[in-house]
Parts: C-alpha cells; sequence; structure tokens
C-alpha cells in the first residue's frame, strides 16, 4: 500500500503572528514535529515526567499506537485532528477571539457559582452560614473560574489539596475524607496545576472492569508521585479510549476544537481587507509604441508620476484628447461582509455560546428576542457544571466540614444556582395565577389560610419567602360595624387609634428641637425580655414580640457595601425564635461541639451584641431562601454568635437563632 502524505496542520503562517522571535522559533519547532510524523500517537512530554517512565505500564501505548498505526490510511484520510501539545495549545490561548469565548464560559459557569442547602428537620443554618464563610475564605469561587478556563484551554487540569508539609510516602497514601485521617484546621488552601506539569502515574490497561482502567492511580507533578485523591481533577470533553494516553488522561481543548474557524475568520477578513484596498483601479490608456520597441520611456515613466500624484478627488486629471483615455474599474463588494460575518457564526456553535453572547450585540429587528437562544446557552452551561464541577464541589464541602467540624454531614448538600431569572412582569403572572388557585381552593374549604402562608413562604420566588407563617395577621372586622351608630364607630376608632399611641421617648429630639431618626433603643429591652423567656421555655404558642430598636448606621452603612438596603429597619426578638436558640444551643450537647450553651442572660445581653459588634457578615441564606445577618461578638464568658432573619415586609431584623463558643 502506497505510503499517503499527512495532512498538514492549517495554521497561519508564523510570520504573520504578532509573537516574539522565541515563541516563533518554539511554535516553529512544534509544527516540525507534528508535521513529521516522527513522533506519533504515544503520550506527550511534559515537564511532570518522572525519570523511569515504565512505572506508568506503556505497554498499553505501544498497543494503542499499534492499532491507530493499522488504520493509518483510513485515518489521514479523515484528515482527523490530533492532540496539538501544550506549547502549541499554550500559544494559541492568546488568541483574543478564542478567549473570548472560553473566559464567557468559565464566568457564567460560576457567576453565580453555588447555593447551600440542608435535607431533614434539623436547622443547619448556622453550618451552612459558616461554610458559606469558608467557601469566600478559600476563594473557592474564584479557584472554580480558574481552574475551568485553564480546563478549556488545555483540556484540563489538577487542583492539588494542599496539606502542608508531606513526606514522599504521604504524597502517595490516599487522602481519606474522615475524621480519622483529615483533621480539623489542617487544610492550608487549594492550588492549581497546569497539566504541561503532570504526568499520568500506575493505572490498570489490562481489565476492563478494574475501577482504574485508564484512570491513573497517582500523578507525578515534576516527577514527585501523589495519589489521585489529593487533587481535584478538572475535564471536558473526554476522548475514546485510545486516545487517553495522546492527551495525557485530560480531554480535547475548546481552543483546539475552535481553532480552525477562528483561522479561517482571520484569513477571510484579511482577504477582505486587501480586496477593499484595491477596490478601484484606474486604466490609462497611452501612447506605448517607445516603451515597448525599447526607447527612452523617462517621459512615460514622469507622465505616471504627474498622474498619480493628481489623482485624488480634489485634483484634476489632464490628458490627450487624441492619444489618451482614463478608465475606473471598481471592484464589486456586495456579499463580502456577509462572506467574513459566516466564517465565524461557527464559532460560537463549537462552543456551545449563543451569538449576540459571544460577540456581545443585541439581536436586531423589530420583534428580535435572544430569550430563546440564552435559555438553551443557559441549560448548556448547567449540563457543563452537573459534568465537570459537580464532583469537585461535592468533594470540596466535605473538605470544608471536616476543616471546620472534623465530622461530616450528610444532611448538608448543595445545587448549582440557575442563571436564568423571570423578569417582573413574568414573576408578577405566575404569582397571580397562583394566588387565584390558592384563592379557590380556600374558598372551597380544601386549603387553611395557613397553609397558605406556608406555601408562599417556601417559594422563594413568590414575593413573601421570609414572611412568618405562625404571625398570622389580625384582621380589623369595621365591616360589621354600625356606622350610624357614633357611639360605638367612635369608640372602635378610639381603639385603634391607641394601638400605635405615640411615645415621645422612642422618638427623640436632636439638638434643633426637630425629630430624629427613631435611632433609640428599648431602654426596657432586659425587663421585657424575660416575659419572652418565660413564654418562650412554658409556652409553645405564644407569639411575643419584643422590640430591641432601631438599627444603628454603622450597621445600615454595612449593610449598604453588601448590597442591602435595610435602612428604617428595627430588631426584634420573638418568642419562637427565643424557643428555638434554647432548643439547638441551649443543652450540655454544645460542649461536644466545642460550643458553650446559651442561657436567659445570653438573651438579655443581645443588645449589647448588635450594637456593639466585633463582627458582621451579610449574604447567607436559610433553607428557605430568607437572607440571614450573623454578628460576632467577643464576650467575657465566650464568643458569641448571633443571627438574624431579614424581614422586608414588615422592615424588622429577628432573631433567627444564637449560639457561643469558647474563645
Amino acid at each position: 500500500m502506497a505510503k499517503q502524505a499527512k495532512r498538514q496542520m492549517n495554521i497561519r503562517p508564523l510570520d504573520e503572528m504578532d509573537i516574539d522571535l522565541r515563541t516563533k522559533d518554539l511554535l516553529a519547532r512544534a509544527l516540525e514535529v507534528y508535521n513529521s510524523g516522527t513522533i506519533k500517537y504515544q503520550r506527550p512530554i511534559t515537564l511532570g515526567m518522572p525519570k523511569d517512565k515504565s512505572i506508568a505500564m506503556d505497554e498499553c501505548i505501544k498497543c494503542t499506537d499499534g492499532i491507530i498505526n493499522h488504520f493509518a490510511p483510513e485515518w489521514q484520510a479523515l484528515a482527523a485532528p490530533k492532540f496539538l501539545g501544550y506549547a502549541l495549545l499554550s500559544s494559541i490561548a492568546q488568541d483574543p477571539l478564542i478567549r473570548a469565548g472560553i473566559e464567557t464560559i468559565a464566568d457564567d459557569m460560576t457567576r453565580k457559582f453555588i447555593e447551600l442547602t440542608s435535607k431533614g428537620d434539623e436547622d443547619l443554618s448556622i453550618k451552612l452560614a459558616e461554610l458559606g464563610a469558608d467557601l469566600q475564605a478559600f476563594r473557592v469561587k474564584s479557584l472554580f473560574n480558574r481552574a475551568l478556563s485553564l480546563t478549556g484551554y488545555m483540556g484540563g487540569c489538577l487542583v492539588y489539596i494542599d496539606m502542608g508539609e508531606l513526606d514522599d510516602e504521604e504524597k502517595r497514601t490516599p487522602l481519606y475524607l474522615d475524621s480519622a485521617t483529615f483533621k480539623a484546621g489542617s487544610l492550608r488552601g487549594f492550588r492549581i496545576i497546569e497539566p504541561i506539569n503532570v504526568y499520568p502515574g500506575v493505572y490498570d490497561s489490562s481489565d476492563p472492569t478494574s475501577d482504574n482502567y485508564f484512570n491513573p492511580e497517582t500523578w507525578f507533578v515534576l516527577g514527585k508521585e501523589y495519589h489521585k485523591s489529593r487533587f481535584l481533577y478538572f475535564s471536558q470533553n473526554e476522548v475514546p479510549l485510545l486516545l487517553k494516553p495522546l492527551y495525557n488522561f485530560f480531554g480535547i481543548s475548546l481552543s483546539q476544537q475552535v481553532l480552525e474557524y477562528v483561522q479561517n475568520f482571520t484569513e477571510n477578513r484579511r482577504s477582505a481587507q486587501r480586496l477593499l484596498n484595491k477596490f478601484s483601479l484606474t486604466i490609462w490608456k497611452t501612447d506605448m509604441s517607445a516603451f515597448l520597441s525599447g526607447g527612452d520611456c523617462n517621459s512615460l515613466t514622469q507622465r505616471v508620476k504627474y498622474f498619480n500624484a493628481q489623482r485624488n478627488n480634489d485634483g484634476t486629471a489632464l490628458i490627450d484628447k487624441e492619444l489618451e483615455d482614463m478608465v475606473q474599474i471598481n471592484t464589486p463588494l456586495s456579499g463580502v461582509t456577509d462572506i467574513v460575518s459566516m466564517s465565524l457564526d461557527l464559532a460560537p456553535v463549537i462552543l456551545g455560546i449563543s451569538k449576540d453572547k459571544y460577540f456581545g450585540d443585541l439581536p436586531k429587528g423589530l420583534n428580535a428576542s435572544s430569550e430563546g437562544t440564552n435559555r438553551i446557552y443557559y441549560d448548556k452551561i448547567q449540563s457543563l457544571n452537573e459534568k465537570i464541577s459537580y464532583d469537585n464541589v461535592e468533594k470540596v464541602i466535605k473538605i470544608l466540614q471536616l476543616n471546620r467540624y472534623g465530622e461530616i454531614d450528610d444532611n448538608i448538600s448543595f445545587q448549582f444556582a440557575p442563571l436564568w431569572e423571570m423578569d417582573e412582569r413574568e414573576r408578577a403572572e405566575i404569582n397571580k395565577i397562583h394566588a387565584d388557585t390558592a384563592a379557590v381552593y380556600v374558598d372551597r374549604g380544601c386549603l387553611s389560610q395557613e397553609e397558605v402562608r406556608g406555601a408562599l413562604a417556601d417559594n422563594p420566588d413568590s414575593g413573601y419567602s421570609n414572611i412568618d407563617v405562625d404571625d398570622v395577621p389580625e384582621t380589623d372586622n369595621f365591616a360589621d360595624i354600625d356606622l350610624e351608630d357614633k357611639d360605638e364607630a367612635g369608640s372602635v376608632f378610639d381603639e385603634a387609634l391607641a394601638l400605635d399611641e405615640w411615645d415621645e421617648s422612642k422618638h427623640p429630639r436632636a439638638d434643633n428641637g426637630q425629630f430624629g431618626s427613631g435611632s433609640s433603643r428599648n431602654e426596657n429591652y432586659e425587663r421585657d425580655v424575660v416575659n419572652a423567656i418565660e413564654k418562650a421555655k412554658n409556652s409553645p404558642n405564644d407569639k411575643l414580640k419584643v422590640s430591641i430598636g432601631a438599627v444603628s448606621s454603622k450597621l445600615v452603612a454595612e449593610a449598604r457595601g453588601n448590597g442591602f438596603d435595610i435602612d428604617g429597619y428595627s430588631h426584634d426578638v420573638d418568642v419562637s425564635g427565643v424557643r428555638h436558640a434554647f432548643k439547638q444551643h441551649g443543652s450540655n450537647q454544645e460542649y461536644k461541639r466545642g460550643q458553650i450553651p446559651i442561657n436567659d442572660e445570653d438573651i438579655k445581653k443581645i443588645p449589647e451584641v448588635i450594637y456593639n459588634f466585633d463582627k458582621v457578615t451579610f449574604g447567607t441564606k436559610d433553607s428557605k431562601g430568607t437572607d440571614i445577618i450573623t454578628y460576632e461578638k467577643r464576650m467575657d464568658d465566650g464568643n458569641v454568635f448571633y443571627l438574624e432573619e431579614i424581614r422586608t415586609g414588615r422592615k424588622t431584623l429577628t432573631l433567627k437563632t444564637m449560639y457561643k463558643k469558647r474563645r
């Protein structure tokens, strides 16, 4: 069988690339190796390669290489691509069109990232708040963004779980996610490792039923061997089994997939530029006899120079009316723009991005809308997160739990936050349908008002997800009053006014005599809360609320810095919150958690915590989606953590729970 010529890689000339000479030399050598065919389908050479390469079961490479080369003619006839190498991929990553697509995908995959959730009846809001703070402290969102970007450029990467200094033996041992091997407080952080620095270690190449079949048990990082459990593994566009060694056991990079289409666009754009420069051609008809006969052409040359100097639109062209003539020929440009534009239309298709997302344009036309394409794109992002990020996020959450608590709570989970959101009109229309349906059920006795309130509280899109389900509003039945009976009507309205009797002590005046913002505290809080504590312990159905006072200007400023507006809100404590705090954090079980049981005195000291806090945290939510504020205050007997719900309907910040830790 005649040996067929190997297909050359379709890449634009190196002398047209805006890169330095050293990079051009590197690329020239890489292309020479690629096009020569001397290095076939063996594993790529990386900086992570150990001295003894035979440890990685190279017999499978020989087998793979032999199978592929057996079908070499057919392979070449299909013009099938192969791994470009990390040097060439690193150079391609500089292309702005390729970067735009890959960075957009990575940014959208981590834009809203994840929401921590809980299962079961136990209130885990404190743990969720603490884990949310740990996600921020270890910059997990930024870590995943950079790892996903690198995966798009290189086909994959590893993220090292830094547990401090390890000897060579410890590096090769598995990192078990349990309290026996993972000590609390031992996590130092996460480190991204580019695939150029890694090389697969031992894996099974003979038993397809094995978990390690073409799945490296260890990795070499600059020649040092680490167990795979000490890494987060990122990969996309996985290749078939025979090609795994060729791609260093990662996947096909998006940059390699889209390269040809970006190059085609670049070439078409340059061709259009050259065509534009040659748009207009001037033909000057003159006597060429002297030139063609070999005579003196100085006069003709001078004539041409004069003509070119005067050929702009403001100039005048003088020609001999008998011997000369001038013709202007224009190249038609219709359709050139469409050809150039169409050559890049396939790039977002390969990347899985909508055109308006990739180009940053809004759809054109009176009825043009990107809603449908954006929904498809957001579904694609959700799918990518499930395939690439899910296992890694799950592992990170377990690691953070072990690092903080020394154990893993199986009731703590997560979900990727959806990118698609309904606008106000869509949300209002859906809520109206739900309200009409609920009204019918209530009228027919199928549901109670309390059940409807519970459904509103459980629905984060209802606009009432932060309401207190048990706090059913009381209705003033004025419709039953006969207003002709002035005495009865008058007494009713007098009662209504008495409900909101003015108390000037709660509205202090400023120096100028005007009433202030109402930022005073309830000076009688400690006395009033005693009743709430008593009801919390002995009256399970009581709904008493105790006012603490208006929010401070300090807290308002902190909230605005975190995207919350709580100006005009007030603090309060209700019996249900006190009851919950005592139930969850008031027993001696707290000592097993490294915490201190709270008592009556801690409830009385709440104003000191919220008005003189050492630290305040915004941005966490409970299991129902209600925004939570977490205060930290160093007290004589321990560090107090106080959690408040932001109730936008009544503009109150209400006790959620509180707990105390040893100092």
